[in-house]
């Protein structure tokens, strides 16, 4: 199963930054996922169909390009790990 992770994120934004350092810890721990960064400002065309919302940063979660899950806001690493892992 693979698995992409879609991540809405905006420059202004401080959880987002201290979310991008932590996204690029779990990629060294979990290189079989695929982290798409995506800039609210910058990349309009890539947010078409994404229920983005008010908060930031959100996750959109893919398995075999079928979106499984969608979650927000600031995480740790293992609480990342949980979010993506479950069904």
């Amino acid at each position: 199963c693979r698995i992409k992770i879609k991540v809405v994120t905006a420059v202004w934004c401080h959880a987002c930054l201290l979310m991008k350092k932590r996204i690029k810890e779990l990629m060294k721990k979990n290189p079989e996922l695929n982290f798409e960064m995506i800039d609210l400002d910058f990349d309009e065309d890539k947010l078409v169909g994404l229920d983005v919302g008010k908060i930031l940063p959100v996750y959109f979660v893919y398995r075999d390009d079928v979106l499984v899950k969608r979650f927000v806001g600031e995480k740790t690493i293992d609480e990342l790990e949980r979010e993506i892992h479950a069904d």
